[in-house]
Formats: C-alpha cells, structure tokens, sequence
C-alpha cells in the first residue's frame, strides 16, 4: 500500500509552515510504508542519501513555486491599489475627483446621523479663472491649479478632505468642525490666497460654506447649499466667504460674525 505525498497543498499556508508540515508529512508516510512493509528492508548509504536528496529537491522546488506565487500575488494587489488611486484622482493635481467625493460625502452622511460629531462643506472658485488661461495660456493655468490644490493641502491640513469639484472649482469637507468655525477657517484661506502669489499669479477665491445636518440631509442637498452661497459670494464681488445656515439663509462673512454675536449676547 501506498500513500501520496502531497507538498504542494501545504505551501499554499506559505513558504515556512509549508516547508515544516511537508518535512513532517514525508516523514509519517515514510514511517508508515516501512511499518507496512512484510520483509525486512535494508537500505543501503547510497539509496538513503538519494531520499534525502530528492526529499529536499522536492522542498526546494515547491518553496520557489510558493515564493513566485507570493510575489505574483503581492505585484497584482500593488497594481489593483495603483488603479483604485487613478480612478479616485485627480490627474493634474493629485486630489480626490468628484467620483470618489461624492462616496465619500454621502459615507459620512450616513455616518453623522449616529453622532454627535458636526462636519462642514467648503466649496470654492478661483475667481476669474478664465481669465489666466485666456492671458498667460492653459499651461500656466494648470500650474495655478497644481500650485492651489498644494496650498489647500497644507493649509487644511490631515483633518480635512480635499477634492477637485472641475474645472477651478473645489470642495472640502472640514471634519468634526462648527459652522462658526469652518467659515473661520474658510476667510483665513481666503485672506492667505489674496495676499500672496499662486504659481506667480495674483489670484482670489470666492467660497461657499454649509454645514452636513445630522438629518433628512444628502450629497445633493448639501452641494446645493454651498453652491449657492458660493454663487452668493460671486455675485457681490468676489474674494468673499458666504455661509448658507441650517436654516438656508445665505449671508456673507462679515454680516454672518455679527448674527452669531447677536445670539450669543441675547
């Protein structure tokens, strides 16, 4: 009677225990085909050192078909994680796209509904972006971007995320941030990017801010509240910060401090 060696199965548990439980098993059915056996064996030098060699060839063999498969293994979830990085990229400035924004907006939606932890929405425009592209070229347009989207990295810093919305348009969710203090945050941004250069250039933005609400909210309707307080600030002059309220009134920088002091003092 004979019994199958069977190494090949156990070097899928990895190279180590693979070549330990294989040794363990070659030598239990060595064992038993000799307790098996009816005659007495005698195994001269030459045929015992054939076993051995052929034993540790067929250890060898299979620890390096074990290690091919974990490289095989490990260069294919390399690729699958460089592929997931291009399709939720940005290409020209290295933040997340709309694609994975907008996943990532309606997670922590879903999430906020069961905490106590408030989140807000910045939306922003380079104000007359058109024009630098129409003036200076596309090229030099896309180093403003490049060099914004930078700026925007350090300022924001880790607690925040970061996405190309199209175009000169971006968005930031401000995570576990008030109201009062992301549109803080938002002016001092503001302030940063008009009293300094981009790429050289003289640039201002104009933002939008709103906060997620724990309830009945959705990606929609909070892109639509910091899209229209951006479009506020647009179209009363630019290089503004405006803030759309829980209670979807729109007000400017300035005019929004005053109402919360107002409250508070009451």
């Amino acid at each position: 009677m004979g019994y199958a060696y069977p190494p090949f199965a156990f070097f899928l548990i990895g190279r180590k225990r693979g070549s330990i439980i294989s040794a363990i098993a070659f030598s239990i059915c060595a064992y038993l085909i000799y307790t098996q056996q009816q005659q007495t064996i005698t195994i001269g030098l030459g045929s015992l050192f054939n076993t051995i060699e052929v034993s540790i060839a067929h250890i060898l063999i299979f620890r390096f078909y074990e290690k091919t498969r974990s490289l095989a293994y490990q260069n294919l979830s390399n690729l699958n994680d460089e592929i997931k990085k291009l399709a939720e990229t940005d290409k020209l400035t290295e933040l997340y796209n709309r694609q994975k924004f907008d996943a990532e907006l309606s997670a922590l939606i879903t999430k906020s509904e069961h905490s106590q932890a408030s989140h807000c929405l910045l939306m922003c425009d380079i104000d007359y972006f058109k024009k630098i592209n129409d003036t200076h070229g596309h090229l030099v347009g896309d180093k403003v971007l490049k060099e914004f989207a930078h700026l925007l990295q350090q300022k924001i810093g880790e607690q925040a995320l970061i996405a190309r919305w199209g175009g000169e348009e971006f968005v930031i969710i401000l995570l576990n941030t008030a109201l009062l203090d992301a549109a803080k945050q938002a002016n001092e941004l503001r302030s940063l990017i008009s009293s300094n250069t981009v790429a050289n250039m003289p640039i201002t933005i104009s933002l939008g801010v709103t906060a997620i609400q724990k309830s009945n909210d959705s990606v929609l309707k909070v892109l639509e509240r910091a899209d229209k307080a951006l479009y506020f600030a647009k179209h009363h002059g630019r290089n503004l910060v405006c803030i759309n309220d829980n209670n979807a009134h729109v007000t400017c920088y300035d005019t929004f401090l005053k109402l919360v002091d107002d409250d508070i003092n009451e």
